[in-house]
């Protein structure tokens, strides 16, 4: 697995070197890939503001779901690639850090449209301000670490948050992110949705229980394509 970070400012780089990479390690806000084992050994791609980058072998150290991925390495060339990604240039100031995962670099060019030729922060901001159509769009591409931005895009409306939330293609750590949203996982539709999405964690799925109306919750507990926990749990509802 390979992940990256890019910084378009100085400043900030200076602010992640002094609090993380000085001490070896560092904390990758990508959605960790299921898959991803505590101590397995990564490639780690550093991108200065200048554009100027250096390849580091690190190793996993615990992968936390919705946060990201903290990695630890050890690096004898850090201190001269610090010195100078620290000199100041002339990017755009208002860019953002970028973080990408391998499945990420691999969309870049495999994607079609608008998206296969924007760059990487361009794809980042699509997510968080783009609009309806932009947002689904990124939903629709299988680059999980973009699909958290667009839940904190201001303009999303309850009834995309709901059809996310029935979507198969989107990871449970996106489901669960919903769920822990209370204005959202209050809403029936989402609810419901959320319960007979199978990649909703069970647990979770449960507890949504509360928020289905009990018609729902009738279908569910004689509905056999539902999960076996779920299904004996919206029956001891129905039953009282």
């Amino acid at each position: 697995m390979r992940l990256r970070v890019t910084w378009h400012r100085p400043e900030e780089f200076g602010v992640d070197f002094d609090a993380q990479l000085a001490r070896g390690g560092y904390l990758v806000r990508v959605e960790p890939p299921e898959e991803l084992a505590q101590f397995a050994p990564i490639a780690f791609e550093l991108v200065a503001p200048d554009g100027e980058s250096l390849l580091l072998e690190a190793q996993v150290v615990q992968a936390f779901p919705g946060v990201g991925v903290a990695v630890t390495f050890t690096a004898p060339a850090l201190a001269a690639f610090a010195a100078s990604a620290r000199v100041a240039s002339g990017d755009d100031q208002d860019a953002e850090h970028v973080y990408l995962s391998t499945a990420d670099l691999e969309a870049e060019t495999k994607a079609g449209g608008r998206r296969a030729s924007a760059p990487a922060p361009s794809r980042v901001s699509l997510a968080l301000r783009g609009s309806r159509d932009e947002r689904m769009a990124i939903l629709r591409d299988n680059v999980p670490a973009l699909h958290g931005h667009v839940l904190r895009n201001p303009g999303l409306q309850l009834d995309e948050v709901a059809a996310i939330a029935k979507m198969r293609t989107v990871s449970p750590q996106i489901l669960q992110q919903i769920a822990d949203k209370r204005e959202w996982a209050q809403r029936s539709e989402i609810a419901i949705a959320l319960v007979r999405n199978p990649k909703t964690p069970v647990g979770t799925a449960i507890k949504l229980l509360d928020h289905v109306g009990p018609a729902e919750l009738r279908q569910l507990a004689k509905d056999a394509n539902t999960k076996t926990p779920i299904q004996h749990a919206a029956r001891r509802k129905v039953v009282g």
